[in-house]
């Protein structure tokens, strides 16, 4: 009598595992899209704020030199256009007087504001 022996080779993947592999390929990626459109909208929104700081600043300068800063400045931003306030205010401090500057902008719907003050001769 004849004997055939099939030896069995289980070293490859099956269309299930395959499948599921894919699977979990496929929800890790989605997960890091996800994440990278968070870290673009956190890093346009820093970028923003930093303009609004430069504007700040260049305003705090030009009431210091008693130059009256712009009530409004619209700067592009990665393309995106972005209209800054300037409020700017003086009041006496002893002999001296102090300056304060507010810059507002508008982000996705929302106002943001940056405040800056100093006192001058």
């Amino acid at each position: 009598m004849l004997t055939i022996i099939v030896k069995q080779d289980n070293k490859a993947f099956t269309l299930i595992e395959v499948m599921i592999a894919l699977i979990i390929f496929s929800v890790g990626m989605l997960a890091l899209l996800s994440a990278l459109g968070s870290i673009i909208s956190i890093n346009l929104e820093n970028s923003i704020r930093d303009e609004g700081v430069k504007i700040a600043e260049e305003s705090l300068s030009a009431l210091r030199t008693n130059r009256e800063p712009p009530a409004n400045i619209t700067r592009t931003i990665r393309g995106i256009p972005v209209g800054y306030t300037i409020v700017g205010q003086e009041s006496p401090f002893g002999n001296l007087r102090q300056i304060s500057v507010t810059v507002t902008w508008n982000f996705k719907g929302s106002e943001r504001r940056h405040n800056m003050a100093t006192i001058s001769e």
